[in-house]
Formats: C-alpha cells, sequence, structure tokens
C-alpha cells in the first residue's frame, strides 16, 4: 500500500512492530493495547507513519536481541532469527 498506492499514513502493526514499539516508545507501559498504539503511531508519525513503519520494522528483524513477552507477562531476551 506504502509504494503502490502511495498510501504513506498506512502503518501495519504485526507483531514485530508491536515488539519494536513496545521497546522504543512503550518501556513502562502495562496495559497497550491495538488502538492505543494505532493513535499513537497516528499522532507521532503523522503523514510519512509508513516510511516509520519500514524502518522499524527493518531494524526489529536486524537487531540481535528484541524482548517477547511471554503468557506470564514477563519479558525474555531473544535472537532474532535471520
Amino acid at each position: 500500500m506504502l509504494i503502490a498506492y502511495e498510501r504513506l499514513r498506512a502503518f501495519p502493526t504485526d507483531v514485530w512492530i508491536e515488539r519494536v514499539l513496545r521497546e522504543k516508545y512503550f518501556r513502562r507501559a502495562r496495559k497497550l493495547n491495538a488502538a492505543r498504539l494505532r493513535a499513537f503511531t497516528e499522532e507521532y508519525f503523522g503523514e510519512h507513519g509508513g516510511y516509520a513503519q519500514q524502518y522499524l520494522f527493518h531494524h526489529a528483524r536486524m537487531n540481535k536481541k528484541i524482548k517477547r513477552k511471554r503468557k506470564s507477562g514477563r519479558f525474555v531476551t531473544v535472537s532474532a532469527v535471520k
């Protein structure tokens, strides 16, 4: 959508994006839902959110260690798969 249809605000939030947003912008947030993430990304990244999403996704995939939330609510550090 970003390039083919010039939807520069398109900011799809998948597992990788949610993880990197938690790590970089919401470290202390206990309750974080999809609506809060959507509101944050629309306001913070604005008209060019699609490009920001691409950079965040690339960062999440290339970063050696990311934090993953377990079902128990605790975070663990895991190695990213290339």
